[in-house]
């Protein structure tokens, strides 16, 4: 039994990314691409980020439908984290009103995994001299 809980271990220590890596991706700043927000997802007291989404205006941002879904999901347990270019720290914490998976969203297939997270509320107004500049410049030319 301690060999198999070891062996478990082993594997699970080998094959988790590290918390600035995207499997097969490069190195980026949020300065490089200021419209990716963070998707973090609450367990217990504690968040921690597993999906991304892009920002399309001042309310609205798109995801996989796949983060916000399941039969535990709930509003309250996602929020989103713009600005910052750090896993779980810095830029700015929004969160979320409601979401809208894809109609033909498929959870065998993951087919349409695809939602729109809608009217997302920041908990402090939206005036530009809060936001840092990187969300600025996000947001110039979004209004819909």
């Amino acid at each position: 039994m301690l060999a198999w809980t070891c062996l478990l271990g082993l594997l699970a220590a080998t094959t988790r990314a590290g918390p600035t890596r995207i499997v097969g991706g490069n190195p980026t700043t949020i300065d490089e691409y200021p419209s990716i927000v963070q998707v973090e997802f609450r367990s217990g007291s504690s968040w921690s980020q597993s999906c991304a989404a892009n920002i399309v205006n001042k309310h609205h941002v798109v995801s996989a439908a796949h983060c916000f879904d399941g039969v535990l999901f709930n509003v309250a347990s996602r929020r989103i984290r713009a600005g910052s270019s750090n896993r779980n720290i810095g830029g700015y914490i929004v969160h979320i009103d409601r979401v809208t998976n894809h109609p033909t969203y498929n959870t065998r297939t993951n087919d349409g995994d695809i939602t729109v997270v809608i009217k997302f509320v920041i908990k402090f107004k939206l005036k530009s001299e809060i936001l840092n500049e990187k969300v600025q410049k996000a947001l110039k030319n979004t209004e819909l």
